[in-house]
Protein backbone atom coordinates (compact mmCIF):
# COMPACT_ATOMS: atom_id res chain seq x y z
CA UNK A 1 0.00 0.00 0.00
CA UNK A 2 1.73 3.37 -1.04
CA UNK A 3 0.84 6.99 -0.31
CA UNK A 4 -1.09 8.99 -3.29
CA UNK A 5 -1.32 12.15 -3.66
CA UNK A 6 -5.21 12.06 -5.05
CA UNK A 7 -7.42 13.12 -2.84
CA UNK A 8 -11.25 12.52 -2.27
CA UNK A 9 -13.87 14.22 0.56
CA UNK A 10 -14.21 17.69 1.03
CA UNK A 11 -9.97 17.70 0.36
CA UNK A 12 -9.98 16.46 -3.31
CA UNK A 13 -8.02 17.82 -5.92
CA UNK A 14 -5.87 18.91 -2.71
CA UNK A 15 -1.73 17.76 -3.27
CA UNK A 16 -0.50 16.51 0.08
CA UNK A 17 2.93 17.87 1.02
CA UNK A 18 6.31 15.92 -0.97
CA UNK A 19 7.79 15.83 2.42
CA UNK A 20 4.86 13.95 4.05
CA UNK A 21 4.44 11.17 1.06
CA UNK A 22 8.14 10.81 1.44
CA UNK A 23 7.66 9.83 5.04
CA UNK A 24 5.06 7.73 4.28
CA UNK A 25 6.34 5.85 1.21
CA UNK A 26 10.20 5.19 2.93
CA UNK A 27 8.38 4.12 6.14
CA UNK A 28 6.36 1.42 7.44
CA UNK A 29 3.17 1.03 5.78
CA UNK A 30 1.23 2.88 8.64
CA UNK A 31 -2.32 1.65 8.04
CA UNK A 32 -1.32 -2.22 8.76
CA UNK A 33 -1.74 -1.08 12.37
CA UNK A 34 -4.95 -0.56 12.15
CA UNK A 35 -6.61 -2.67 14.95
CA UNK A 36 -9.95 -3.11 16.11
CA UNK A 37 -10.00 -0.04 18.28
CA UNK A 38 -6.47 1.38 17.66
CA UNK A 39 -4.51 3.60 15.07
CA UNK A 40 -1.23 4.23 15.47
CA UNK A 41 0.58 6.89 13.52
CA UNK A 42 3.89 6.64 15.00
CA UNK A 43 5.10 6.30 11.36
CA UNK A 44 4.30 9.28 10.41
CA UNK A 45 6.87 10.97 12.97
CA UNK A 46 4.68 12.56 15.19
CA UNK A 47 5.01 9.93 18.19
CA UNK A 48 0.84 9.80 19.35
CA UNK A 49 -1.69 7.48 19.49
CA UNK A 50 -5.38 8.41 18.63
CA UNK A 51 -7.33 7.84 21.55
CA UNK A 52 -9.90 4.91 22.27
CA UNK A 53 -12.64 5.08 19.65
CA UNK A 54 -15.99 5.61 21.11
CA UNK A 55 -19.52 3.85 20.10
CA UNK A 56 -19.64 6.98 17.53
CA UNK A 57 -19.39 5.86 14.13
CA UNK A 58 -16.85 8.66 13.48
CA UNK A 59 -14.46 10.74 16.07
CA UNK A 60 -12.20 13.81 14.65
CA UNK A 61 -8.73 14.21 15.54
CA UNK A 62 -7.06 16.99 14.92
CA UNK A 63 -3.25 16.43 12.98
CA UNK A 64 -0.33 18.76 11.87
CA UNK A 65 -0.46 18.22 8.22
CA UNK A 66 -2.36 18.64 4.78
CA UNK A 67 -4.26 16.08 3.17
CA UNK A 68 -3.61 12.93 1.87
CA UNK A 69 -5.67 9.43 1.27
CA UNK A 70 -3.88 5.69 1.50
CA UNK A 71 -5.40 3.39 -1.57
CA UNK A 72 -6.88 0.57 -0.02
CA UNK A 73 -7.85 2.20 3.62
CA UNK A 74 -11.18 3.71 2.41
CA UNK A 75 -12.49 4.22 5.76
CA UNK A 76 -9.23 6.48 6.52
CA UNK A 77 -9.38 10.09 5.23
CA UNK A 78 -6.48 12.82 6.04
CA UNK A 79 -8.11 16.11 5.88
CA UNK A 80 -6.68 19.36 6.40
CA UNK A 81 -6.37 19.58 10.20
CA UNK A 82 -8.29 16.31 10.82
CA UNK A 83 -8.02 12.55 10.42
CA UNK A 84 -11.91 11.44 9.95
CA UNK A 85 -11.96 7.69 11.44
CA UNK A 86 -14.83 5.71 10.37
CA UNK A 87 -15.45 2.61 12.03
CA UNK A 88 -18.47 -0.13 11.30
CA UNK A 89 -21.36 0.03 13.38
CA UNK A 90 -20.17 -3.46 15.00
CA UNK A 91 -17.05 -2.11 15.44
CA UNK A 92 -15.23 -4.73 13.24
CA UNK A 93 -12.97 -3.63 10.40
CA UNK A 94 -13.82 -3.50 6.59
CA UNK A 95 -13.18 -6.52 5.07
CA UNK A 96 -10.07 -6.57 2.44
CA UNK A 97 -9.94 -8.72 -0.56
CA UNK A 98 -7.95 -9.24 -3.69
CA UNK A 99 -10.37 -8.49 -6.72
CA UNK A 100 -10.13 -8.88 -9.99
CA UNK A 101 -12.50 -6.62 -12.28
CA UNK A 102 -9.98 -7.72 -15.88
CA UNK A 103 -9.11 -11.62 -16.76
CA UNK A 104 -5.44 -11.20 -17.36
CA UNK A 105 -2.13 -10.95 -15.38
CA UNK A 106 -1.39 -10.73 -12.06
CA UNK A 107 -1.74 -7.00 -12.06
CA UNK A 108 -4.85 -7.07 -12.27
CA UNK A 109 -5.63 -7.96 -8.87
CA UNK A 110 -6.76 -5.00 -6.91
CA UNK A 111 -6.75 -5.34 -3.24
CA UNK A 112 -10.23 -3.43 -2.32
CA UNK A 113 -12.51 -3.13 0.64
CA UNK A 114 -15.55 -5.44 0.24
CA UNK A 115 -19.24 -5.89 1.41
CA UNK A 116 -19.12 -8.96 4.48
CA UNK A 117 -20.39 -11.87 2.56
CA UNK A 118 -23.80 -12.80 3.02
CA UNK A 119 -24.13 -16.58 3.96
CA UNK A 120 -26.86 -18.43 2.71
CA UNK A 121 -29.06 -21.29 3.41
CA UNK A 122 -26.82 -23.68 4.93
CA UNK A 123 -23.93 -21.53 5.10
CA UNK A 124 -21.06 -19.79 7.75
CA UNK A 125 -18.84 -17.29 7.63
CA UNK A 126 -15.14 -18.04 8.20
CA UNK A 127 -13.16 -15.03 9.47
CA UNK A 128 -9.86 -16.29 6.79
CA UNK A 129 -6.68 -16.03 8.68
CA UNK A 130 -4.46 -17.13 5.57
CA UNK A 131 -5.33 -18.61 1.76
CA UNK A 132 -3.20 -20.41 -0.47
CA UNK A 133 -2.37 -20.38 -4.42
CA UNK A 134 -2.75 -22.81 -6.63
CA UNK A 135 -2.21 -23.60 -10.37
CA UNK A 136 -6.13 -23.24 -10.82
CA UNK A 137 -6.01 -19.60 -9.78
CA UNK A 138 -3.34 -19.12 -12.18
CA UNK A 139 -5.87 -20.47 -15.34
CA UNK A 140 -8.47 -18.80 -14.04
CA UNK A 141 -7.16 -15.12 -13.59
CA UNK A 142 -5.81 -15.60 -17.04
CA UNK A 143 -8.82 -16.56 -19.21
CA UNK A 144 -11.71 -16.32 -16.95
CA UNK A 145 -13.08 -19.45 -18.20
CA UNK A 146 -16.16 -18.20 -18.71
CA UNK A 147 -16.61 -16.76 -15.44
CA UNK A 148 -17.96 -12.97 -14.21
CA UNK A 149 -16.36 -10.26 -13.01
CA UNK A 150 -15.58 -8.75 -10.63
CA UNK A 151 -14.31 -12.31 -9.00
CA UNK A 152 -12.64 -12.80 -5.51
CA UNK A 153 -10.40 -16.27 -5.97
CA UNK A 154 -9.17 -18.46 -4.15
CA UNK A 155 -9.98 -22.43 -3.02
CA UNK A 156 -7.73 -22.99 -0.24
CA UNK A 157 -8.12 -21.36 3.32
CA UNK A 158 -8.11 -21.65 7.17
CA UNK A 159 -9.62 -19.63 9.59
CA UNK A 160 -12.13 -19.81 12.35
CA UNK A 161 -16.40 -20.19 12.11
CA UNK A 162 -18.27 -17.05 13.05
CA UNK A 163 -21.15 -19.82 14.53
CA UNK A 164 -18.86 -21.68 16.23
CA UNK A 165 -15.77 -19.95 17.24
CA UNK A 166 -13.52 -23.43 15.91
CA UNK A 167 -10.47 -23.27 14.02
CA UNK A 168 -11.58 -24.73 10.60
CA UNK A 169 -10.41 -25.78 7.31
CA UNK A 170 -11.99 -25.93 4.11
CA UNK A 171 -12.87 -28.05 2.12
CA UNK A 172 -12.98 -26.57 -1.73
CA UNK A 173 -15.45 -29.07 -3.46
CA UNK A 174 -18.64 -27.70 -4.13
CA UNK A 175 -21.62 -30.32 -4.75
CA UNK A 176 -19.29 -33.30 -5.14
CA UNK A 177 -22.58 -35.32 -5.04
CA UNK A 178 -22.88 -39.18 -4.04
CA UNK A 179 -20.50 -41.23 -6.63
CA UNK A 180 -16.82 -41.41 -4.47
CA UNK A 181 -15.57 -42.56 -8.36
CA UNK A 182 -16.52 -39.08 -9.59
CA UNK A 183 -18.04 -35.59 -9.15
CA UNK A 184 -21.52 -34.86 -10.34
CA UNK A 185 -22.67 -32.60 -12.55
CA UNK A 186 -23.43 -29.82 -10.72
CA UNK A 187 -19.79 -30.11 -8.87
CA UNK A 188 -17.76 -26.73 -9.16
CA UNK A 189 -14.69 -25.65 -6.88
CA UNK A 190 -14.78 -22.81 -4.01
CA UNK A 191 -13.65 -19.06 -6.17
CA UNK A 192 -14.68 -19.85 -9.72
CA UNK A 193 -18.49 -18.84 -9.95
CA UNK A 194 -18.79 -18.26 -5.99
CA UNK A 195 -16.23 -15.91 -4.37
CA UNK A 196 -13.08 -17.23 -2.94
CA UNK A 197 -10.77 -16.79 -0.20
CA UNK A 198 -8.15 -14.51 -1.56
CA UNK A 199 -10.19 -12.21 1.38
CA UNK A 200 -10.70 -11.96 5.21
CA UNK A 201 -13.96 -13.22 4.97
CA UNK A 202 -15.87 -16.40 2.91
CA UNK A 203 -19.00 -18.00 3.20
CA UNK A 204 -19.15 -21.51 2.21
CA UNK A 205 -21.58 -24.72 2.99
CA UNK A 206 -21.61 -25.55 6.11
CA UNK A 207 -20.61 -29.60 5.47
CA UNK A 208 -17.42 -28.01 3.83
CA UNK A 209 -15.82 -27.05 7.17
CA UNK A 210 -13.24 -29.57 9.02
CA UNK A 211 -11.82 -29.31 12.16
CA UNK A 212 -8.31 -27.70 11.78
CA UNK A 213 -5.14 -29.85 12.47
CA UNK A 214 -4.27 -29.17 16.13
CA UNK A 215 -0.39 -29.15 15.00
CA UNK A 216 -0.44 -27.38 12.26
CA UNK A 217 -0.09 -23.43 11.60
CA UNK A 218 -2.42 -20.95 9.85
CA UNK A 219 -0.34 -20.95 6.96
CA UNK A 220 0.14 -24.58 6.79
CA UNK A 221 -3.33 -25.74 7.55
CA UNK A 222 -4.28 -23.15 4.17
CA UNK A 223 -1.94 -24.92 2.18
CA UNK A 224 -3.78 -28.05 2.25
CA UNK A 225 -6.71 -28.06 0.50
CA UNK A 226 -6.26 -28.53 -2.88
CA UNK A 227 -2.59 -29.66 -3.37
CA UNK A 228 -2.98 -32.15 -0.36
CA UNK A 229 -6.16 -33.74 -1.79
CA UNK A 230 -4.99 -33.99 -5.28
CA UNK A 231 -1.89 -36.10 -4.04
CA UNK A 232 -3.86 -37.77 -1.41
CA UNK A 233 -6.64 -38.94 -4.01
CA UNK A 234 -4.20 -39.55 -6.44
CA UNK A 235 -1.77 -42.20 -4.60
CA UNK A 236 -4.54 -44.06 -2.57
CA UNK A 237 -7.97 -43.82 -4.26
CA UNK A 238 -6.66 -43.95 -8.42
CA UNK A 239 -3.11 -45.50 -8.23
CA UNK A 240 -4.10 -47.64 -4.98
CA UNK A 241 -0.59 -47.16 -3.74
CA UNK A 242 0.95 -49.81 -1.42
CA UNK A 243 3.53 -50.21 1.09
CA UNK A 244 6.47 -51.68 -0.15
CA UNK A 245 6.29 -50.09 -3.58
CA UNK A 246 8.09 -47.78 -5.37
CA UNK A 247 6.22 -44.23 -6.36
CA UNK A 248 7.82 -41.63 -9.11
CA UNK A 249 7.00 -38.08 -8.29
CA UNK A 250 7.07 -36.15 -11.50
CA UNK A 251 8.19 -32.12 -11.31
CA UNK A 252 9.77 -32.06 -7.66
CA UNK A 253 8.79 -28.90 -6.15
CA UNK A 254 5.15 -27.68 -6.78
CA UNK A 255 2.25 -28.30 -3.84
CA UNK A 256 0.77 -31.11 -5.16
CA UNK A 257 4.21 -33.20 -5.55
CA UNK A 258 5.78 -32.27 -2.38
CA UNK A 259 2.27 -33.76 -0.63
CA UNK A 260 2.65 -37.05 -2.92
CA UNK A 261 5.89 -37.43 -1.57
CA UNK A 262 5.40 -36.98 2.11
CA UNK A 263 2.51 -39.17 2.02
CA UNK A 264 3.93 -41.70 -0.06
CA UNK A 265 6.64 -41.87 2.39
CA UNK A 266 3.93 -42.28 5.69
CA UNK A 267 2.60 -44.96 3.56
CA UNK A 268 6.08 -47.21 3.89
CA UNK A 269 6.68 -46.47 -0.07
CA UNK A 270 9.92 -45.82 -1.76
CA UNK A 271 9.50 -42.30 -3.02
CA UNK A 272 11.87 -41.55 -6.26
CA UNK A 273 11.34 -37.48 -8.07
CA UNK A 274 12.33 -36.00 -11.17
CA UNK A 275 12.86 -32.40 -11.48
CA UNK A 276 14.72 -29.71 -14.06
CA UNK A 277 16.28 -28.44 -10.75
CA UNK A 278 19.10 -30.20 -8.82
CA UNK A 279 18.66 -27.90 -6.00
CA UNK A 280 14.84 -29.26 -5.60
CA UNK A 281 16.20 -32.38 -6.31
CA UNK A 282 18.58 -31.90 -3.43
CA UNK A 283 16.03 -30.59 -1.12
CA UNK A 284 12.87 -32.86 -1.51
CA UNK A 285 15.20 -35.44 0.02
CA UNK A 286 14.62 -34.05 3.80
CA UNK A 287 11.09 -34.73 3.11
CA UNK A 288 10.79 -38.92 2.16
CA UNK A 289 13.04 -38.97 -1.66
CA UNK A 290 15.20 -41.75 -2.17
CA UNK A 291 16.75 -40.85 -5.04
CA UNK A 292 16.09 -38.14 -7.71
CA UNK A 293 16.77 -37.74 -11.24
CA UNK A 294 17.03 -34.58 -13.76
CA UNK A 295 14.71 -34.76 -16.78
CA UNK A 296 16.60 -32.82 -18.24
CA UNK A 297 19.14 -35.73 -18.79
CA UNK A 298 18.31 -37.69 -22.47
CA UNK A 299 18.57 -40.34 -20.94
CA UNK A 300 16.71 -40.04 -17.50
CA UNK A 301 14.14 -43.27 -18.41
CA UNK A 302 17.07 -45.49 -18.39
CA UNK A 303 18.52 -44.57 -15.40
CA UNK A 304 14.79 -44.78 -13.50
CA UNK A 305 14.45 -47.74 -14.68
CA UNK A 306 18.22 -49.02 -13.97
CA UNK A 307 17.61 -47.35 -10.09
CA UNK A 308 14.68 -49.73 -9.42
CA UNK A 309 15.33 -52.56 -11.63
CA UNK A 310 12.81 -52.65 -14.18
CA UNK A 311 10.88 -50.32 -13.05
CA UNK A 312 8.20 -48.12 -10.78
CA UNK A 313 5.03 -48.96 -9.39
CA UNK A 314 3.28 -45.92 -9.83
CA UNK A 315 3.58 -42.58 -11.31
CA UNK A 316 2.40 -39.21 -10.48
CA UNK A 317 2.21 -36.51 -13.12
CA UNK A 318 0.69 -32.92 -12.79
CA UNK A 319 2.87 -32.50 -16.37
CA UNK A 320 0.81 -34.44 -18.55
CA UNK A 321 2.57 -33.73 -21.96
CA UNK A 322 5.48 -36.18 -21.02
CA UNK A 323 2.96 -39.40 -20.85
CA UNK A 324 5.07 -41.32 -23.36
CA UNK A 325 8.72 -40.49 -21.47
CA UNK A 326 7.07 -41.76 -18.42
CA UNK A 327 5.24 -44.54 -19.23
CA UNK A 328 8.10 -45.97 -20.36
CA UNK A 329 9.47 -45.73 -16.24
CA UNK A 330 6.67 -47.90 -15.38
CA UNK A 331 7.03 -51.73 -14.62
CA UNK A 332 4.52 -54.25 -16.19
CA UNK A 333 0.95 -53.57 -14.94
CA UNK A 334 2.20 -50.20 -13.67
CA UNK A 335 -0.19 -47.22 -12.44
CA UNK A 336 -0.05 -43.50 -13.23
CA UNK A 337 -1.88 -40.79 -12.03
CA UNK A 338 -2.45 -37.67 -14.15
CA UNK A 339 -3.48 -34.43 -12.57
CA UNK A 340 -2.77 -31.64 -14.12
CA UNK A 341 -1.75 -30.62 -17.65
CA UNK A 342 1.44 -27.98 -16.88
CA UNK A 343 3.44 -29.48 -19.69
CA UNK A 344 1.28 -29.36 -22.45
CA UNK A 345 -2.47 -30.26 -22.79
CA UNK A 346 -2.01 -32.96 -25.34
CA UNK A 347 0.16 -36.11 -25.15
CA UNK A 348 1.51 -38.79 -27.62
CA UNK A 349 1.94 -42.76 -26.49
CA UNK A 350 2.25 -45.55 -28.28
CA UNK A 351 -0.80 -47.51 -28.10
CA UNK A 352 0.47 -51.04 -28.18
CA UNK A 353 2.83 -50.40 -25.03
CA UNK A 354 -0.50 -49.01 -23.45
CA UNK A 355 -1.86 -52.70 -23.69
CA UNK A 356 1.13 -55.19 -23.97
CA UNK A 357 2.30 -53.38 -20.35
CA UNK A 358 -0.79 -53.61 -18.82
CA UNK A 359 -0.86 -50.15 -17.94
CA UNK A 360 -3.13 -48.14 -16.38
CA UNK A 361 -3.71 -44.53 -16.84
CA UNK A 362 -5.81 -42.33 -14.59
CA UNK A 363 -7.48 -39.07 -14.62
CA UNK A 364 -7.71 -37.07 -11.46
CA UNK A 365 -8.12 -33.97 -9.73
CA UNK A 366 -9.20 -32.52 -5.91
CA UNK A 367 -11.22 -35.85 -4.32
CA UNK A 368 -14.41 -36.02 -2.20
CA UNK A 369 -15.66 -34.64 1.10
CA UNK A 370 -14.55 -38.56 2.46
CA UNK A 371 -11.27 -38.37 0.40
CA UNK A 372 -10.77 -34.59 2.59
CA UNK A 373 -11.69 -36.21 5.86
CA UNK A 374 -9.30 -39.29 5.40
CA UNK A 375 -6.26 -36.85 4.20
CA UNK A 376 -6.58 -34.86 7.27
CA UNK A 377 -6.63 -38.02 9.43
CA UNK A 378 -2.90 -38.98 7.63
CA UNK A 379 -2.08 -35.70 8.20
CA UNK A 380 -2.56 -35.73 12.05
CA UNK A 381 -1.33 -39.34 12.13
CA UNK A 382 1.84 -38.68 11.02
CA UNK A 383 2.08 -35.10 11.94
CA UNK A 384 3.02 -33.82 8.41
CA UNK A 385 3.56 -30.33 8.03
CA UNK A 386 3.00 -28.67 4.55
CA UNK A 387 6.31 -27.17 2.65
CA UNK A 388 5.78 -23.42 2.58
CA UNK A 389 7.91 -21.82 0.02
CA UNK A 390 7.09 -18.22 1.14
CA UNK A 391 4.04 -16.09 2.97
CA UNK A 392 3.01 -12.79 1.13
CA UNK A 393 0.66 -10.60 3.00
CA UNK A 394 -2.41 -10.04 0.96
CA UNK A 395 -1.62 -6.58 -0.56
CA UNK A 396 1.32 -8.11 -2.05
CA UNK A 397 -0.88 -10.61 -4.32
CA UNK A 398 0.55 -9.14 -7.59
CA UNK A 399 4.16 -10.29 -6.39
CA UNK A 400 2.94 -13.45 -5.05
CA UNK A 401 0.99 -14.49 -8.16
CA UNK A 402 4.40 -13.79 -10.38
CA UNK A 403 5.80 -15.77 -8.19
CA UNK A 404 3.89 -19.06 -8.66
CA UNK A 405 4.18 -18.72 -12.64
CA UNK A 406 7.64 -18.07 -12.36
CA UNK A 407 7.89 -22.16 -11.20
CA UNK A 408 10.33 -21.35 -9.01
CA UNK A 409 8.94 -22.04 -5.42
CA UNK A 410 9.41 -25.46 -3.72
CA UNK A 411 5.89 -26.01 -1.54
CA UNK A 412 2.94 -23.54 -1.19
CA UNK A 413 2.53 -19.98 -1.19
CA UNK A 414 0.69 -18.90 0.98
CA UNK A 415 -1.15 -15.13 1.73
CA UNK A 416 -1.68 -14.12 5.27
CA UNK A 417 -4.82 -12.26 6.05
CA UNK A 418 -4.52 -10.60 9.19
Amino acid sequence: MRASTETSGPWAGTVAPPDLLATLNDGQEWADKVTEQWISIDDLGWAKTLPRLTENDRKVHPLPHGPITVPGEPSITHGLSAIFVHKKEDGRKPVKAAVIRTWGGPEQFSVETVPDPEPGPGEVIVELHASALNWHDVLVRQTGRGFTTPSILGLDGAGIRQDTGEKTVIFPGLNWGRNAAAPGRDFSILGDSTDGTYAQLVAVPVENLFPMPQHLSWAEAAALPCAGLTAYRALFKRAKLQPGETVLVIGAGSGVSTFAIMFAAAAEARVLATSSSQDKLDSVRAIGVDKGFLYTDPDWVQQVLEATGGGVDVIINGAGANLRDAMACLKPGGRIAVFGSSGGSTAAIDIPDLYWGHVSVLGTTLGSPDDFGQMLELIDRHQICPIIDSIYPLTEIVEAHRHLESRKHLGKLVLSLR
